[in-house]
């Protein structure tokens, strides 16, 4: 299917900024490491091929396959998660924020600096990346945003790196 560059790209950054507005709206739950107990949400490791496997043992849970995205659910219920999940700060500092639709990553994710500042900004519908930027604080010649269609990227605003 045919469609134009421009209007794809003026769509998703209005869905960006509606996205952003709704973020600071939804609840909150606490990620963590498989073992943490103050994890509000049922964590996992994945293997090499995306496979989503016990952190444990590494026994296989469940293949990856893109048409069966993996389903974030709280502790305490087994319910899919609908809200932010944040992680604590990792040991340099940085941590990150995604927002869940039932159970499925929709709307914003950041990861952020142990500054506070942004890195990463992605915009997720359904499971699936739409819009991802980068944001380097040293060197703005290196900041690019990327946009995905189908699965696929149709556009980078950096073209240094192949995107």
């Amino acid at each position: 299917t045919e469609y134009n560059v421009d209007d794809e790209i003026l769509f998703l950054e209005k869905k960006f900024s509606k996205a952003q507005e709704e973020f600071l709206l939804l609840p909150r739950y606490r990620s963590g490491e498989p073992d943490d107990p103050n994890s509000e949400v049922n964590t996992w490791c994945v293997d090499a091929l995306g496979n989503m496997v016990d952190c444990n043992s590494e026994k296989l849970i469940k293949r990856n396959n893109p048409n069966q995205p993996f389903i974030l659910t709280l502790k305490s219920s087994n319910q899919p998660v609908t809200g932010i999940v944040h992680s604590n700060p990792n040991y340099k500092g940085n941590y990150s924020e995604y927002a869940y639709k039932n159970g499925l990553l929709h709307g914003c994710g950041f990861y952020r600096r142990h500054d506070g500042t942004i890195q990463h900004m992605w915009l997720y519908e359904n499971g699936e990346t739409i819009m991802r930027k980068y944001f380097d604080n040293d060197d703005s010649d290196n900041n690019y945003v990327a946009y995905y269609k189908n699965r696929k990227q149709f556009y980078s605003t950096y073209k240094r790196w192949g995107l």
